[in-house]
């Protein structure tokens, strides 16, 4: 495997574990309201918006973290230096068509 390979299953593990954190977060703003504990109304719902938070960013991760990825590992193949990789600056010998 190559490091970008590694790098976006690390994302994923993350993602995993943040996923989890958030479902336990939902599970226990779900026994706060049923009951099982009592607290003031905004700490109730700081545990669904923990929760909530939790599982975007780490279904974020789960996809991938493309946006990260990209960002630790850049294409090669993308370089805006690199005169061949631009339709201006291809050569392919043949001359281009004269004005009629």
């Amino acid at each position: 495997m190559k490091p970008k390979d590694l790098f976006g299953l690390a994302n994923r593990v993350v993602g995993l574990i943040v996923s989890l954190y958030g479902m336990d977060w939902l599970a226990r703003f779900s026994l706060g309201q049923l009951g099982y504990f009592t607290l003031q109304k905004t700490d109730i719902v700081y545990y669904l918006l923990m929760g909530i938070g939790n599982l975007v960013v780490g279904a974020y991760f789960l996809r991938g973290a493309p946006h990260f990825v990209r960002f630790a590992y850049p294409d090669e193949e993308k370089d805006d230096d690199d005169p061949e990789s631009t339709a201006e600056g291809r050569n392919d010998g043949a001359e281009p068509e004269a004005e009629r």
